[in-house]
């Protein structure tokens, strides 16, 4: 279970996964065209919980925040993390964001093998 805290809370490992929580990140479809994140923690309770906002600014240049929990808890030998991702202004930034997450997730995991 450590291993997925540490994994999550440091700037270099999460790099690989969802990019650094503890700074800003920009991707896009173009280099001319980027959506930007600001992650900022509001909480690490080591090993339990881990709690990051995010102001993310579209390519109108319209910014919202949100925010993260998670959490981690021992799991038949591993270690089940849950996020909780909330504030988006509209069930339709919410649901853009469902596609995005389940490839960092996946990436998160490479860096635990």
């Amino acid at each position: 279970m450590n291993a997925a805290v540490a994994a999550t809370s440091s700037p270099f490992a999460s790099t690989v996964w969802l990019q650094p929580l503890a700074s800003a990140l920009a991707f896009g479809p173009s280099p001319g065209e980027l959506y930007h994140h600001r992650h900022v923690f509001e909480a690490i309770e080591r090993p339990r919980r881990i709690v990051p906002t995010t102001t993310e600014t579209r390519l109108d240049g319209s910014s919202f925040d949100t925010s993260m929990e998670f959490t981690f808890a021992p799991h038949d030998g591993g270690t089940l993390m849950t996020l909780v991702h909330a504030g988006f202004p509209d069930e339709v930034l919410r649901d853009e964001h469902t596609r995005g997450l389940p490839n960092a997730f996946d990436r998160f995991e490479r860096t635990l093998d």
